[in-house]
């Protein structure tokens, strides 16, 4: 994963599930590119599939510039072993870009310090940075729709969803915020601020994701 998104600019991978064979590590992939990517979606499949430590590759599915991928490739290379092995327990897929991995586990703060040193002594890897979790929302919240949703005041949400259902958020619109406000019972500059404020939440949590999965703070 680090080879490739280092070889190919543009070219992001998350590894959904890994398998650890006798000496062999299977994963399922999801390989996607930037529209600036400096290669083709053959091109960089081509690059895992031509990677030394690759055994096997099969393409379960491909749309555009992302596919799906079945790869079984060499351990003796892989840190999951080692995290595998540790006290560290994977949350979610592990994600590369620009030839750095991100992963996100939980483990006892106390175990920090002497087991990513023995991940950087034994694998040559080099931790360029630790970031704590939200203790107010990754801990609580089981999805991005579960984050948005709990930040969202009631008549947010109410007004939102009544927007999406007259067609507010079509292009062209087939409504206006006049029309919105009439059914909520509420001012137009009420509506507008409501819908406004709902939206800004909404994005600014979906950056935040996107901003943490392309590496990038």
């Amino acid at each position: 994963m680090i080879d490739v998104t280092s070889k190919f600019s543009g070219s992001h991978v998350i590894e959904k599930a890994f398998y650890h064979g006798e000496e062999s590590i299977k994963t399922d992939i999801i390989l996607y590119l930037d529209d600036g990517a400096s290669t083709d979606l053959d091109g960089v499949i081509d690059g895992i599939r031509d990677h030394p430590d690759v055994n096997y590759l099969n393409v379960l599915d491909r749309v555009d510039r992302r596919a799906r991928l079945m790869v079984d490739y060499d351990d003796d290379h892989s840190v999951n072993n080692a995290i595998a092995d540790s006290e560290i327990m994977p949350i979610e897929p592990v994600r590369a870009t620009n030839g750095v991995e991100h992963w996100s586990v939980l483990m006892n703060p106390s175990d920090i310090g002497s087991t990513l040193k023995r991940i950087e002594d034994d694998y040559n890897a080099e931790i360029q940075s630790i970031r704590g979790f939200d203790s107010g929302k990754d801990t609580v919240f089981t999805d991005l729709v579960d984050r948005i949703y709990d930040d969202l005041s009631p008549r947010q949400t109410q007004s939102l969803l009544v927007a999406d259902k007259h067609g507010y958020y079509n292009w062209p619109r087939h409504a206006t915020a006049n029309e919105i406000a009439e059914e909520l019972g509420v001012s137009g500059p009420t509506c507008l601020e409501h819908l406004r404020k709902g939206e800004q939440k909404i994005v600014r949590t979906v950056i935040d994701v996107l901003q943490n999965r392309h590496g990038r703070t």
